[in-house]
């Protein structure tokens, strides 16, 4: 599709990619004001929701995220930047019978926004009945990208309702499609609920953390020793 696009456009970059890349490269740098500008302006103009997510995933991230913790980023005080971001993201999603790749992405990327309920009602309603893409690589891909964010943030919130949710269905990718990176986060969150129970060996515990260091999963492996060393 990527080529498709590139040949239809006479050999020209599209200009909604030119604004991914820029934002790509901005989150590197400190916040750009004037890219939040242009990004408002974009969405302005063309009423394409796509420039409306870019600078919402932008702000969050830049402006917001390092004054708050993402898993309570739920409990925003109304009429508030954050607020009006996922209300405009939730009306979004609301009028989309059917997600795309599109939307399955902004929801696993902004999920920390959403309460626990409205995380399981989007689920049922809209996530299930997206398996009909299910031999797409990239539905694939994004799907477990929601996966792993879905049941961090249910761990991180002590939300056990949804964290079963999220482990039975990271279990299935794990199984099903031999997925070594599912078996890795549901052996990760496996570990970590036991530690939370205080049933889990600190042997094990050790051993999970190795593993880790070898395979150079190292945001993992700081995630996996700051929680457990709250318990």
């Amino acid at each position: 599709m990527e080529e498709y696009e590139f040949l239809y456009n006479g050999g020209k970059v599209d200009s909604k990619r030119e604004f991914a890349t820029r934002v790509s490269r901005s989150f590197k740098k400190n916040f750009d004001p004037e890219l939040v500008a242009d990004l408002k302006f974009q969405y302005i103009e063309t009423h394409d929701f796509f420039f409306y997510s870019l600078y919402a995933q932008y702000y969050l991230i830049k402006k917001h995220f390092k004054a708050s913790s993402l898993s309570t980023m739920g409990d925003v005080a109304e009429g508030s930047e954050v607020y009006l971001i996922r209300l405009n993201i939730e009306r979004y999603l609301e009028s989309i019978y059917t997600w795309g790749r599109f939307e399955l992405t902004l929801f696993a990327n902004c999920l920390f926004l959403f309460s626990d309920e409205y995380i399981r009602f989007q689920y049922r309603e809209a996530i299930v009945h997206m398996r009909q893409f299910v031999d797409s690589s990239n539905y694939s891909t994004d799907l477990l990208k929601f996966l792993i964010n879905g049941t961090q943030l249910s761990f991180d919130r002590n939300c056990m309702e949804n964290f079963a949710i999220f482990m039975k269905e990271l279990k299935k990718v794990a199984k099903i499609y031999a997925d070594t990176k599912a078996r890795l986060v549901v052996k990760i969150f496996e570990t970590l609920h036991k530690c939370r129970k205080g049933e889990q060996s600190q042997k094990d515990l050790t051993a999970l953390k190795q593993t880790l260091q070898f395979l150079g999963e190292n945001t993992w492996l700081t995630y996996v020793s700051e929680v457990s060393g709250q318990f």
